[in-house]
Protein backbone atom coordinates (compact mmCIF):
# COMPACT_ATOMS: atom_id res chain seq x y z
CA UNK A 1 0.00 0.00 0.00
CA UNK A 2 1.09 3.51 -0.77
CA UNK A 3 -0.23 7.01 -0.74
CA UNK A 4 -2.89 7.58 -3.29
CA UNK A 5 -2.76 11.36 -2.74
CA UNK A 6 0.71 11.36 -4.12
CA UNK A 7 -0.39 13.37 -7.36
CA UNK A 8 2.93 11.80 -9.69
CA UNK A 9 3.39 9.07 -12.62
CA UNK A 10 5.47 7.96 -9.87
CA UNK A 11 2.13 6.66 -8.00
CA UNK A 12 1.11 5.85 -11.59
CA UNK A 13 4.27 3.33 -12.05
CA UNK A 14 3.72 1.74 -8.73
CA UNK A 15 0.24 1.05 -9.63
CA UNK A 16 1.25 -0.56 -13.41
CA UNK A 17 3.93 -2.58 -11.61
CA UNK A 18 2.38 -3.93 -9.27
CA UNK A 19 -0.88 -4.97 -11.86
CA UNK A 20 1.83 -6.31 -13.99
CA UNK A 21 3.05 -8.55 -10.97
CA UNK A 22 0.00 -9.75 -9.70
CA UNK A 23 -1.53 -10.56 -13.17
CA UNK A 24 0.66 -10.98 -15.96
CA UNK A 25 -0.04 -7.24 -17.64
CA UNK A 26 -1.91 -4.01 -16.91
CA UNK A 27 -5.26 -3.52 -16.90
CA UNK A 28 -7.64 -3.52 -19.98
CA UNK A 29 -9.99 -0.93 -17.85
CA UNK A 30 -9.30 1.19 -15.15
CA UNK A 31 -12.40 2.75 -13.06
CA UNK A 32 -11.76 5.88 -11.00
CA UNK A 33 -13.29 8.44 -9.80
CA UNK A 34 -13.51 12.06 -11.93
CA UNK A 35 -11.82 14.10 -9.18
CA UNK A 36 -8.98 16.08 -10.76
CA UNK A 37 -6.26 14.42 -8.82
CA UNK A 38 -6.10 11.03 -11.02
CA UNK A 39 -5.52 12.84 -13.69
CA UNK A 40 -1.93 13.00 -12.48
CA UNK A 41 -1.57 9.16 -12.28
CA UNK A 42 -0.98 7.77 -15.37
CA UNK A 43 0.75 9.21 -18.51
CA UNK A 44 -1.01 9.32 -22.24
CA UNK A 45 1.50 6.35 -22.94
CA UNK A 46 1.29 4.67 -20.20
CA UNK A 47 -2.99 4.52 -20.79
CA UNK A 48 -2.17 3.50 -24.58
CA UNK A 49 -4.34 0.45 -24.16
CA UNK A 50 -6.30 1.08 -21.38
CA UNK A 51 -10.15 2.28 -21.03
CA UNK A 52 -10.75 4.68 -18.30
CA UNK A 53 -14.15 4.53 -16.80
CA UNK A 54 -14.38 7.62 -14.76
CA UNK A 55 -17.59 7.40 -12.22
CA UNK A 56 -18.84 10.16 -10.89
CA UNK A 57 -18.56 10.75 -7.34
CA UNK A 58 -21.95 13.03 -7.40
CA UNK A 59 -23.86 10.79 -8.48
CA UNK A 60 -22.47 7.54 -6.71
CA UNK A 61 -20.99 8.27 -3.53
CA UNK A 62 -18.53 5.25 -3.07
CA UNK A 63 -14.93 4.47 -3.03
CA UNK A 64 -12.55 1.62 -4.26
CA UNK A 65 -11.37 1.83 -0.25
CA UNK A 66 -14.80 1.53 0.86
CA UNK A 67 -15.42 -1.57 -1.73
CA UNK A 68 -11.97 -3.79 -0.98
CA UNK A 69 -13.74 -2.44 2.69
CA UNK A 70 -16.44 -4.67 1.78
CA UNK A 71 -14.66 -7.22 0.20
CA UNK A 72 -13.04 -8.24 2.81
CA UNK A 73 -16.37 -8.21 5.51
CA UNK A 74 -17.73 -10.69 3.02
CA UNK A 75 -20.43 -8.28 2.25
CA UNK A 76 -21.49 -9.31 -0.98
CA UNK A 77 -24.56 -7.71 -0.85
CA UNK A 78 -23.46 -4.10 -0.01
CA UNK A 79 -20.49 -4.28 -2.28
CA UNK A 80 -23.08 -5.73 -5.34
CA UNK A 81 -24.52 -2.25 -5.00
CA UNK A 82 -21.74 -0.50 -6.52
CA UNK A 83 -20.29 -3.19 -9.08
CA UNK A 84 -20.74 -3.97 -12.72
CA UNK A 85 -23.15 -6.77 -12.75
CA UNK A 86 -20.84 -8.19 -15.44
CA UNK A 87 -18.42 -8.69 -12.28
CA UNK A 88 -20.96 -10.05 -9.26
CA UNK A 89 -19.76 -13.64 -9.78
CA UNK A 90 -16.36 -12.90 -9.70
CA UNK A 91 -17.26 -11.78 -6.05
CA UNK A 92 -14.86 -14.87 -3.98
CA UNK A 93 -12.12 -14.62 -6.72
CA UNK A 94 -11.57 -10.77 -6.22
CA UNK A 95 -11.33 -11.33 -2.63
CA UNK A 96 -8.80 -14.01 -2.94
CA UNK A 97 -6.80 -11.88 -4.94
CA UNK A 98 -7.59 -8.86 -2.21
CA UNK A 99 -6.49 -10.95 0.27
CA UNK A 100 -2.97 -11.99 -1.94
CA UNK A 101 -1.78 -8.38 -0.29
CA UNK A 102 -0.17 -8.79 2.86
CA UNK A 103 -1.65 -5.51 4.32
CA UNK A 104 -5.31 -6.82 3.78
CA UNK A 105 -4.82 -9.83 5.70
CA UNK A 106 -3.64 -7.86 8.22
CA UNK A 107 -6.78 -5.61 8.11
CA UNK A 108 -8.83 -8.55 8.41
CA UNK A 109 -7.10 -10.21 11.41
CA UNK A 110 -7.75 -6.46 13.20
CA UNK A 111 -11.52 -6.93 12.17
CA UNK A 112 -12.27 -9.97 13.79
CA UNK A 113 -12.77 -8.17 16.40
CA UNK A 114 -15.61 -5.84 14.89
CA UNK A 115 -16.72 -6.61 11.53
CA UNK A 116 -18.45 -3.35 10.04
CA UNK A 117 -17.20 -0.88 7.77
CA UNK A 118 -16.86 1.52 10.22
CA UNK A 119 -14.11 -0.17 11.87
CA UNK A 120 -12.35 -1.19 8.11
CA UNK A 121 -12.55 2.28 7.67
CA UNK A 122 -10.77 3.28 11.07
CA UNK A 123 -8.13 0.63 10.46
CA UNK A 124 -7.21 1.20 6.73
CA UNK A 125 -6.97 4.90 7.69
CA UNK A 126 -4.35 3.75 10.46
CA UNK A 127 -2.39 2.12 7.80
CA UNK A 128 -2.75 5.28 5.62
CA UNK A 129 -1.33 7.66 8.46
CA UNK A 130 1.26 4.93 8.86
CA UNK A 131 2.09 5.18 5.01
CA UNK A 132 2.05 8.93 4.42
CA UNK A 133 4.32 9.01 7.81
CA UNK A 134 6.74 6.84 6.08
CA UNK A 135 7.13 8.38 2.41
CA UNK A 136 7.41 12.06 4.12
CA UNK A 137 10.46 10.47 6.54
CA UNK A 138 12.17 8.79 3.29
CA UNK A 139 11.48 12.28 1.00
Amino acid sequence: MTNEYDISYEWGEYVINNVKKHEGKFADIIITGDDDLRKGWFSEEQMENTKEILVDRKILDISATELRGYLLLSDKEKWKKYVPTEIISDFEKIREKLLEVKEYREILEKLKESKTIENFRKIYKEYEEKDKKEKMKNN
